[in-house]
């Protein structure tokens, strides 16, 4: 940005040269100045909103070493990592259709975030059961 800016530096040679030097400082000037307001005003409302009014669904991400969730309510992050999935399945609850991992330990971890052809896709990339047969769960 500084050499765009030196770059239209004024010279003596062209009369006009000033105006252009003007206008891009007269443009820059307030980007600069919202970027240096706005960014700390929003990461300081995150913080509020997330420390006062968390989310109380957790969030799972793919990761290269398996699956994590991560929880804002208990500020804590679990791991399921490939080697500890024993299959997929894909189970049917409220009318709702999502992958559920089962891990080894016999838990089971509810995928409701992740499409189920993603899941099929890594399934069969690190060797790991799926099921694709619709398992209907109703809470008693």
């Amino acid at each position: 940005m500084s050499q765009f800016i030196l770059s239209n530096m004024p010279n003596g040679r062209h009369p006009l040269s000033w105006l252009v030097f003007v206008l891009l400082l007269i443009i820059l000037i307030p980007i600069l100045l919202l970027m240096v307001i706005l960014i700390p005003v929003l990461l300081i409302f995150n913080l509020i909103k997330m420390r006062f009014f968390p989310n109380k669904n957790p969030k799972t991400f793919i990761t290269p070493f398996g699956f994590a969730a991560y929880s804002q309510i208990n500020r804590s992050v679990v791991n399921y990592p490939w080697h500890d999935i024993e299959k997929v399945e894909v189970w049917s609850e409220e009318g709702q259709t999502f992958p559920v991992l089962l891990m080894k330990t016999g838990e089971p971890v509810k995928l409701k975030d992740i499409s189920i052809g993603q899941i099929k896709t890594l399934c069969a990339q690190h060797g790991i059961r799926f099921y694709e047969d619709v398992v209907i769960v109703q809470e008693a």
